[in-house]
């Protein structure tokens, strides 16, 4: 997370390509559940400087 994070602030990146390696259904849930949010949070923090 803190390398998506910091691609997102640092570099601006705002596309990420999602290429699951094995049992893509588990990671697709796993991204948009618990990294994708994640992401967002400190994103949303870094910009607003808290």
């Amino acid at each position: 997370m803190d390398t998506l994070t910091g691609w997102t602030v640092e570099l601006g990146f705002d596309t990420y390509v999602f290429w699951p390696a094995a049992d893509p259904e588990r990671q697709l849930a796993l991204f948009a559940d618990e990294v994708v949010p994640a992401v967002r949070e400190r994103v949303d923090a870094q910009r607003s400087g808290r």
